[in-house]
């Protein structure tokens, strides 16, 4: 049996993710936790849907008519995706240690190594 646009399905559907917050971070961004190429970017998400909030309510103040959902996937003057938010991190606040790549001088040139 085909299936067919059900205005009032649609509609529901809608009303419900912007009406409900949490659930209109997990479907839109839900795919990118479960498949995060790793740790770290997997973490940001995770931390990211309290900050996007409140992003949307500070847009929201200039514009009532915004949607969540639509600020979420970016259409209606929305936010920056949160791969790129990610990317612009320093190594540092990405979880990023090039530590383990340098030797250890104290151990190679410290006391007791004469």
């Amino acid at each position: 049996m085909p299936t067919t646009a059900n205005p009032w399905l649609d509609s529901l559907r809608d009303e419900f993710l912007n009406s409900t917050p949490s659930a209109a971070w997990w479907r839109q961004f839900g795919g990118q936790v479960a498949n995060a190429p790793n740790q770290n970017y997997r973490r940001f998400l995770e931390g990211q849907e309290g900050r996007m909030f409140n992003q949307y309510l500070g847009k929201v103040a200039d514009n009532p008519a915004l949607r969540y959902t639509g600020f979420l996937s970016g259409q209606e003057g929305g936010m920056q995706s949160p791969w790129n938010q990610f990317q612009q991190q320093t190594p540092r606040q990405r979880g990023v240690s090039y530590g383990q790549y340098q030797p250890k001088l104290n151990q190679r040139y410290g006391v007791g190594y004469r």
